[in-house]
């Protein structure tokens, strides 16, 4: 499988990024932050205003502390001093992540959680698009193509109820 990583994208609530996990090995390749290399959710998506007070947003995993004693130790570096609400935030994190890192020996890789083995495939992206598009209405389109009305008329309807109409993005 080629390395997902280099893919610059944001984890956000895509179908893309839902079906990649991050294998932790050695936290070499791992953003702490910003790859899911935890079961649920990015951490920058579990504390957002941890990782706003963060002074390096694309730490990696290895980098996030040390081995002290035969024990990992999480050190998180901050842009300034947390006030108290968000030290208890800081607990939360450790706790969330306390015995997560165990530094195997091996790479950091991309698994593609739609394939039994983690490789991609286009045929479990096509699936995985196909189970998340909602199902279409055979009445409704009988209707667009069965009426009395101009075949100009019924394409626009069909293309418009199947969200195909050429738009600027508000973005």
């Amino acid at each position: 499988m080629k390395d997902l990583g280099r893919i610059q994208m944001h984890m956000n609530d895509d179908w893309f990024s839902k079906g990649l996990h991050m294998v932790l090995r050695n936290g070499e390749k791992a953003r702490f932050w910003v790859d899911p290399w935890l079961p649920t959710t990015p951490l920058m998506q579990s504390f957002p205003r941890l990782y706003a007070c963060c002074m390096n947003k694309n730490i990696r995993v290895g980098e996030a502390g040390s081995w002290v004693i035969g024990s990992w130790v999480w050190n998180f570096p901050w842009r300034r001093r947390l006030f108290a609400w968000e030290k208890d935030l800081v607990e939360a994190l450790r706790v969330s992540v306390l015995n997560s890192f165990h530094g195997l020996a091996g790479s950091d890789h991309w698994f593609w959680r739609h394939e039994r083995h983690g490789a991609f495939s286009v045929k479990s992206a096509y699936i995985q698009l196909l189970s998340l598009q909602p199902p279409l209405r055979a009445d409704l389109f009988n209707q667009i193509w069965n009426n009395l009305v101009p075949k100009k008329v019924a394409g626009f309807a069909w293309k418009l109820i199947l969200n195909r109409i050429p738009t600027k993005s508000a973005s």
